[in-house]
């Protein structure tokens, strides 16, 4: 798991811990030789199981070390107490009713759990199994004691955060592990199948079934205040989880109350079969709902311009530049094999967070540029906008001429096509540069569109880029007013001192300059500790531009710039991988001789 998904081996983890932990260490049936020998064990294992997969799992977590939805953690937020308090109710829905889709909240919708995932739904039995268990069961087996860890790590932020390694949004992608547990008391409870018990449990899961149906139809009726507590805010979808809660609950009713239970292999079989069913319902009905969030029109239309072919976008072998796209298909030029300045990716580098952070544009979970930046544009090569005419209701820019220095130049595969004559090609030498500190004094307007004038460096590295370039640093008082015709100017003179030949692939990128009067190179690349540079095939240091990006000093003349990535931590991963393989295979024989003696 470490190696397929990251993010669920860290829960993982935690919830495996507090399962040892319950299962044999809180148990008064075992004795301290024997928790002492299943803790070493789940050590041993965890710990070298964790080895074998650093190859992947620490140059990952480097990778997105720096990335701002890492870095905000649960102490920015209360600890003990969700800040919405519909929260606690959206999980006690969980328990009753199938879940909602992702960003398709319905009732007890929180904008913290719109990506949560939040769940606790067994199909057909709901909570009913596992409060028949709680009641026939005798005494606090382990797993009620997890349950009721895991019912308190749900309440409590701190807790909950845990099993994300302590971030501040809120997710509940953990829920499947306790869900799990929940299933083997509802399968323990219907193996030994007490009527009393199993109708307290369905009596429980229809009162609250029924209360989720009131609250439907009282706010239908505009009879409550339908804004407020109570709002639902996808009616057709919450209508659709009341169908699938009360058609189990029937069947349920069924099995509990009306089914013969004389002979308990056939019971069973009536009980397995119907769990089934609404298994398969329920998976069904999950698809279905995020299914109809899209008209047929708009899946079709959404196919066609991911799958074909854009031939009057895409860069020649000797071009190199950068699309973007409106927020009606964000990830379109993935598809297309573009390079692409939008996307929807929550784990990208710290370095182009903190690029957007320089800029003062808020990143998330996608790349958005606002569209009255003409400057930032310019400066990561994008020549072409995408506007979606088929499902984009997004015309903004159109009407109000925000994007300065566009034209259309025609219409492919539904999009129109928007040039940017002003863009910077790849490579391009700047002779001044610029301290932060003393670009932070410019205006908003100014800070954008002296990115083509200068390199704005750290402060603390400005000096030694002047020592070994002779370029002259730009102060902020020295900021003119700025001219659309001026910026096309100073861009087409920029231009000129661009890379001759630019070539790259998975591990070099090649910069071929001809005659350069000297500078800066600057490269629109994310600064990485991965890179390292070479001019001429002798060593140069990659300074930070514009707060995460990379610039090379070059002389002048004729050069050669090479930058070459190597993965930060794959090789120290690569030996941890062979240690804890090492270890499992000593551990396997400690416990074979064990076995022997």
């Amino acid at each position: 798991m470490a190696v397929t998904n990251y993010f669920f081996f860290v829960g993982e983890v935690i919830f495996v811990t507090v399962y040892i932990i319950v299962r044999y260490v809180a148990d008064a049936q075992y004795d301290k030789k024997e928790k002492l020998h299943c803790v070493g064990r789940f050590a041993a294992e965890g710990v070298s199981g964790t080895l074998m997969a650093c190859f992947f799992l620490l140059p990952s977590l480097l990778a997105v070390a720096g990335n701002r939805r890492v870095s905000q953690t649960i102490f920015d937020r209360n600890l003990f107490v969700y800040q919405d308090v519909k929260t606690y109710f959206a999980i006690l829905k969980s328990m009753i009713l199938p879940p909602d889709i992702i960003s398709g909240g319905t009732l007890f919708g929180t904008k913290e759990g719109q990506v949560a995932s939040l769940s606790l739904y067994l199909p057909l039995f709901a909570v009913s199994g596992v409060i028949a268990y709680l009641i026939q069961k005798k005494g606090w087996d382990f797993r009620k004691k997890l349950c009721a860890v895991c019912l308190v790590f749900a309440f409590v932020p701190a807790f909950n955060s845990l099993f994300v390694a302590g971030n501040a949004v809120y997710y509940a992608r953990w829920f499947f592990m306790p869900l799990l547990i929940m299933a083997s008391m509802t399968a323990s409870a219907v193996e030994d199948f007490d009527g009393k018990s199993f109708s307290m449990g369905s009596v429980f899961y229809g009162v609250l079934l029924m209360v989720f149906l009131l609250i439907g139809v009282i706010t239908r009726s505009a009879l409550v205040e339908a804004d407020g507590f109570f709002q639902i805010q996808n009616r057709s979808l919450y209508e659709l989880e009341l169908v699938a809660g009360i058609g189990s609950f029937v069947i349920l009713a069924y099995l509990v109350w009306i089914l013969k239970k004389d002979k308990k292999k056939k019971y069973l079989n009536v009980f397995l079969t119907a769990t089934v069913v609404c298994c398969v319902g329920t998976g069904y009905l999950h698809i279905h709902m995020g299914y109809t969030q899209v008209t047929d029109h708009g899946r079709e239309s959404y196919k066609e311009q991911i799958f074909t072919e854009m031939a009057k976008i895409r860069p020649q072998e000797d071009e190199f530049y950068r699309v973007e796209t409106d927020q009606s298909n964000r990830n379109a030029m993935m598809c297309q094999d573009v390079p692409s300045v939008t996307c929807f990716l929550s784990t990208v580098s710290g370095s182009i967070m903190d690029f957007y952070d320089f800029a003062g544009i808020t990143r998330d979970v996608a790349s958005e540029i606002p569209y009255d930046r003409p400057g930032i544009r310019s400066l990561l090569s994008v020549r072409y906008f995408l506007q979606n005419e088929i499902s984009s209701d997004d015309y903004g820019f159109v009407n109000q001429d925000l994007l300065t220095g566009y034209e259309k130049t025609g219409e492919e595969n539904g999009y129109g096509i928007y040039e940017n004559r002003n863009y910077l090609h790849m490579g391009t030498v700047f002779t001044s540069c610029m301290k932060r500190s003393e670009y932070e004094k410019l205006s908003e307007k100014q800070k954008d569109l002296v990115l083509v004038y200068t390199l704005v460096a750290e402060d603390d590295v400005t000096e030694k880029i002047i020592e070994e370039t002779g370029a002259t640093e730009l102060l902020a008082a020295q900021v003119p007013k700025i001219s659309a015709k001026e910026f096309a100017a100073q861009c087409e003179q920029q231009n000129k001192s661009a890379a001759n030949r630019f070539t790259y692939d998975d591990t070099y990128l090649t910069f071929d300059y001809t005659d350069t009067d000297g500078g800066i190179a600057f490269f629109s690349v994310p600064y990485s500790s991965g890179f390292s540079a070479c001019v001429d095939g002798k060593y140069a240091e990659i300074f930070k531009a514009y707060g995460g990006l990379m610039a090379v000093c070059i002389p002048q003349g004729t050069h050669t710039v090479t930058l070459t990535y190597r993965e930060p931590g794959l090789l120290p991963g690569v030996i941890g991988s062979i240690s804890g393989i090492v270890l499992f295979a000593l551990w396997m024989v400690a416990c074979g001789n064990r076995k022997k003696g």
